[in-house]
């Protein structure tokens, strides 16, 4: 990567690609929300069942600060606190991979709000940032 620019891409990645996934679970969720709550009820687990408009307001509410902070992860010079916002909300897509929406695939036997971005673009591209933002 360019000198003094290492934080750039990923960053920008980062906030497009969070972006793009609240997109789908917030196009999804409503549509599915009956379906979701029959078959976690089926399986007798807990859950929190917001109405459409409330989780598509969380969504957009998540999206914006997300993207606030990796807009400003972008910006040069690349310091360490930047590179440490990078890398946690790399976790944080990482995690969102393996808790909701996989399991959630298996207990509701197939499609999940958010899934494919999930699996396609979260994952991979976490990994990626946590591989190429290393300290040092």
């Amino acid at each position: 990567m360019v000198p003094g620019r290492e934080l750039r891409l990923p960053a920008l990645f980062l906030a497009a690609a969070f972006a793009g996934h609240n997109f789908e679970e917030g196009l999804a969720y409503p549509a599915m929300r009956g379906d979701i709550a029959a078959r976690v009820h089926e399986l007798g687990l807990p859950w929190w069942s917001p109405q459409g408009a409330a989780f598509s307001a969380a969504l957009l509410a998540l999206t914006l600060a997300a993207s606030a902070a990796m807009l400003w992860a972008a910006r040069s010079p690349p310091t360490r606190a930047k590179r440490t916002l990078i890398r946690a909300l790399a976790w944080v897509m990482l995690a969102n991979v393996l808790l909701p929406h996989v399991p959630a695939a298996f207990a509701l036997r197939g499609y999940t709000p958010g899934l494919v971005t999930a699996l396609a673009v979260n994952l991979p591209l976490s990994l990626w940032i946590l591989r190429t933002t290393r300290a040092g």
